[in-house]
């Protein structure tokens, strides 16, 4: 494959930024030249897998990214966590679009995330085609089944009435929230055609398609599954120095980005719910959890990357981010995710769904989660399931070669940027 010069772009989180930063790796190591467009928090971890960075807001450090998770983690409803994101982006474009444009100068393709593909007019403007990364599969829908977030029929119904009625409500969904997406960034030069069924000359999700595909189903051209990314990842992990844990096998806790403000009451009362005979691990995420008393068994732990940390723990409660999710997976450990908000939901029904974890409600978590992870003990199929479908996950090719080897084989075709967008 010919040198490239590839431009990526996200904004969100651990789940957002690191799944783009693995993907530009892959790519570096294999030759090519990646620009990656982010604020410093996340410059460390980039230069130090060979990504040249480029700077855009937000610029200050982790406590700059908690702020704005505290702000989205309360919005439960996702129309309107989406609007607020768009007014909070909405608000960076005047310093982020001059820098988008002088690196897509010579650049073969943009990769940006799904949720806001409106830098597609940029790059089309330029002839430069752009990927939309889908971080999470919910986006994703199949000739007779929609969205995650759009209920499906019944499978006993026919399956032509099925694909109509997808096809139908995909298509209202996108004429009745791509126009609001639209109004809520504000600049009509961005104006985006598609958010659902097309943002991008290219959707690649970076998931295994056995897990999500329904069996038979013929993808699109402009659609492709890499598999999990390896995950293991951390920010702050950068030196990839092995943590030294008070305690080996112990269940763990950790909700990563969310900044709910009920966390520290929650925690609160987990101390107070959990045996104290019982070890217990307790991770800070963005979010710093209360310190457990002494004595109580509950540890709290300093940062150290999926990759080394999961494998040593018993199962996993989390809040259901994509990333957390996956490396749960990977680790073939089960867990019970407690979902905030955005794509969690996802997350805890496909734990369920696979038979490698529970779903727990946020309401009054800390109380119940003693008990909760007391029966998941005592589900041995369940550990069975995790660990079976972690071993056939981390035997499957690297998905972030694959990812990249789909991208590299879409721009051959000669797949071309097409005219600027017009206004929806």
């Amino acid at each position: 494959m010919p040198r490239r010069r590839f431009v990526l772009l996200s904004h969100g989180s651990t789940g957002d930024l690191i799944p783009m930063i693995e993907w530009g790796a892959r790519a570096v190591a294999e030759g090519h030249e990646v620009i990656l467009l982010a604020g410093e928090y996340w410059w460390p971890l980039a230069e130090s897998r060979g990504l040249r960075v480029r700077r855009i807001p937000p610029y200050g450090g982790k406590e700059e990214h908690a702020a704005f998770m505290r702000r989205f983690s309360p919005i439960g409803n996702k129309r309107q966590l989406l609007g607020s994101m768009y007014a909070e982006v909405g608000g960076w474009l005047d310093q982020i679009l001059p820098v988008l444009t002088e690196a897509l100068d010579g650049a073969d393709a943009l990769l940006c995330s799904s949720l806001f593909p409106f830098y597609r007019a940029v790059a089309r403007e330029r002839g430069v085609p752009t990927v939309a990364v889908h971080f999470c599969p919910h986006t994703f829908a199949s000739a007779e089944v929609p969205a995650a977030e759009i209920p499906p029929l019944p499978g006993w119904m026919p399956s032509a009435l099925r694909r109509v009625y997808t096809r139908s409500l995909m298509a209202l969904a996108d004429r009745v929230l791509t126009p609001d997406l639209n109004r809520r960034l504000g600049r009509p030069e961005l104006a985006m055609d598609s958010w659902i069924r097309r943002p991008a000359e290219f959707s690649l999700y970076l998931a295994p398609r056995a897990l999500f595909v329904p069996p038979g189903e013929s993808l699109p051209p402009h659609v492709a599954f890499t598999g999990f990314l390896s995950g293991g990842m951390g920010a702050e992990a950068v030196a990839g120095e092995s943590l030294s844990l008070p305690v080996e096998g112990a269940p763990l806790v950790n909700f990563g980005s969310v900044h709910h403000p009920d966390l520290p009451g929650q925690f609160e009362e987990l101390y107070a719910a959990w045996p104290a005979s019982r070890p217990l691990l307790v991770q800070a995420g963005w979010l710093e959890p209360p310190l457990p008393a002494p004595g109580s068994g509950i540890h709290r732990i300093g940062p150290a990357s999926h990759g080394d940390l999961l494998p040593r723990v018993s199962a996993l409660v989390h809040h259901g981010g994509a990333g957390t999710t996956v490396s749960a997976l990977r680790a073939g450990i089960p867990q019970v995710i407690v979902p905030h908000f955005a794509d969690q939901g996802f997350w805890a029904r496909t734990v369920e769904r696979l038979g490698v974890g529970r779903a727990l409600p946020r309401a009054r978590w800390g109380r119940s989660l003693p008990g909760s992870l007391e029966t998941l003990r005592g589900e041995e199929d369940r550990a069975e399931r995790a660990a079976a479908l972690g071993a056939e996950l981390r035997a499957a090719p690297d998905g972030a070669a694959c990812a990249l080897r789909q991208v590299e084989e879409w721009l051959s075709a000669g797949i071309p940027a097409g005219p600027p967008a017009a206004a929806t």
